[in-house]
């Protein structure tokens, strides 16, 4: 091969790159590029290609080399399941969240439990947060009372637990902690009554028997709260069941007496 061919397939080789940056010169050096690979390629070939199909050549080129798609990355598998977390929770699909919860979290909240219903109200927790015996509660999983504690105050909270349904979460990103701890961080956005919050915190996932499990998020700490103060919940709803007995018992007309009169009791007088 003698140095004329050298120089020739040279200058094809790095042709596409030094077509890319001649674009942004003058016409003049895009036509010397232009009349050099014409020369090259009509060497190595025998003819020469008119200058549409050169442009058409370096452009399907440069297609292929510089914009061609690159595949999507996977999402972290502790990613989908913080996903699914939220979006179970807002749509308060009590049983989809229980299955995404670590055992640890779940067991946070059956004590929680235990406490309300070995309280001096534990009778009334039984009846108007369970609608359940004290048997029936001793033979529920830490999953069932997580599921029946949530239920019960979707009824007496109902406002609290209505404002998951009014936010939306976007997982954000992973920070690893080790093996078995992923920190993801989601930004979540609430529209109340047209006043826009957005936050950014974060939810620590463990790795249990080989899946991703919400251990801790803000929204859990709020669900504790919320549970603890179940007895203040049910209270402030009594009074009104009350009233609204009292209005019907007053709105009842009186039972007639079958013509028995019943006397009306005299004070006793002093005779002394």
């Amino acid at each position: 091969m003698n140095q004329e061919q050298d120089g020739a397939l040279e200058e094809g080789t790095d042709l596409p790159r030094l077509w890319l940056g001649s674009m942004c010169e003058s016409p003049k050096g895009k036509d010397r590029m232009m009349a050099g690979y014409g020369r090259a390629t009509q060497r190595d070939t025998g003819a020469s290609l008119p200058p549409t199909r050169l442009l058409f050549l370096f452009l399907a080129l440069t297609a292929f080399t510089t914009v061609a798609p690159h595949p999507a990355a996977a999402q972290d598998p502790s990613e989908e399941t913080a996903q699914r977390f939220f979006d179970a929770l807002s749509r308060l699909r009590w049983e989809r969240v229980s299955a995404e919860l670590h055992t640890a979290a779940l067991d946070e909240f059956h004590l929680i439990s235990r406490q309300l219903v070995e309280s001096l109200r534990g009778d009334s927790i039984l009846i108007q947060l369970y609608d359940a015996s004290r048997a029936e509660w001793d033979g529920w999983s830490s999953r069932d009372v997580f599921e029946r504690s949530m239920t019960g105050l979707t009824r007496y909270a109902r406002g609290l637990m209505e404002s998951q349904v009014m936010t939306d979460f976007r997982v954000l990103g992973t920070v690893s902690e080790g093996d078995t701890i992923r920190h993801v961080v989601y930004r979540e956005t609430t529209d109340h009554m047209g006043l826009v919050i957005e936050a950014a915190p974060t939810t620590t996932l463990v790795l249990e028997g080989g899946q991703w499990k919400v251990r801790e998020n803000a929204e859990l700490a709020v669900l504790r709260v919320a549970l603890r103060g179940a007895p203040r919940f049910i209270a402030c709803t009594r009074p009104a069941r009350h009233d609204t007995l009292n209005r019907l018992r007053a709105e009842r007309p009186p039972a007639p007496n079958h013509g028995i009169t019943i006397p009306t009791p005299q004070p006793e007088r002093d005779t002394t």
